[in-house]
């Protein structure tokens, strides 16, 4: 089911609108699941922190990004109410959608050009968690606007002020898309050759040990750290291997041992796909870290 990514700074109206686009979708009989809201209040204590610096961004892109991909299937409807103001983000969960071949869109909320008339007086009607004026210009200033000609944008809904959000439209788009979706080609299980074999082993198994150490800030030992779904695996692969976190004492030197060990095994007994190396690889760490 779709993906619906909300674009826009605070106080532009973007949880507003995410919520009538929920509201419509709950009443809508071609839905089989669940409607699915992912907001940033829901996953950070303090959005002013979130957003305050490179770092802090990061963690909290990561939290949005985890749990779409823990929500999105075939059956749920899910509304990212997030900020999503970069476009290479954007482009991050584009690729997450188009893996399951579900469809998704942009609704953009435009309060650039009314700054700072409706986003101030809206910020000033708030009765709690007000932002400054300070932050609210410097969200503005690093948005980066999305765009028709960016197909990670389209179909992109461009929404000011004075406008209704089109929610009729939007589900449209959504469950009855014209176009037919192909999955990205990195997510499909395409055999590996000799010569493909070990780029491949070395990539994907640093990436995980990153992915791993990313993650120490987010997880507790034990907890499951989701696994990309740009790697392509299958249902059933998804609910038989699952990333733990390692204890706290594994350190990345172990972790680079770990790998260096799975890649010399896999060279006797080669994986013949992608998605091979990674649940071996999963499997590896968490018998082993």
């Amino acid at each position: 089911m779709p993906l619906i990514m909300m674009v826009g700074i605070p106080c532009s109206g973007k949880s507003t609108r995410a919520k009538e686009i929920a509201e419509h979708f709950k009443k809508v009989s071609d839905v089989k699941g669940s409607v699915i809201v992912i907001s940033d209040e829901d996953l950070v204590e303090d959005i002013h922190v979130a957003y305050k610096d490179s770092f802090n961004e990061k963690q909290t892109r990561g939290k949005v990004k985890a749990a779409v991909e823990r929500a999105l299937t075939k059956d749920d409807v899910v509304i990212v109410d997030s900020l999503n103001y970069i476009k290479g983000f954007r482009y991050e969960l584009y690729c997450i959608a188009r893996s399951l071949r579900t469809p998704h869109c942009v609704v953009y909320c435009d309060v650039l050009n009314t700054l700072p008339n409706h986003t101030f007086l809206w910020n000033k009607e708030k009765l709690s968690n007000k932002y400054s004026e300070t932050f609210l210009m410097g969200m503005a200033q690093r948005m980066e606007v999305p765009s028709e000609k960016s197909r990670w944008d389209c179909p992109l809904f461009s929404l000011t002020p004075d406008q209704a959000t089109p929610v009729e439209q939007i589900e449209e788009e959504m469950l009855r898309p014209k176009k037919t979706i192909k999955p990205n080609t990195a997510t499909l299980p395409i055999h590996l050759s000799e010569n493909t074999l070990m780029y491949e082993l070395d990539k994907i198994t640093n990436e995980i040990v990153t992915l791993i150490m990313d993650s120490k800030s987010l997880h507790m030992p034990g907890d499951e750290i989701p696994i990309p779904a740009s790697y392509g695996l299958t249902k059933e692969q998804q609910n038989k291997h699952h990333l733990k976190m390692p204890g706290l004492s594994v350190s990345m030197q172990q972790l680079r041992k770990l790998r260096t060990q799975f890649i010399k095994m896999s060279q006797m007994h080669p994986p013949d796909t992608k998605q091979k190396i990674v649940t071996g690889f999963v499997d590896y760490l968490n018998e082993h870290a």
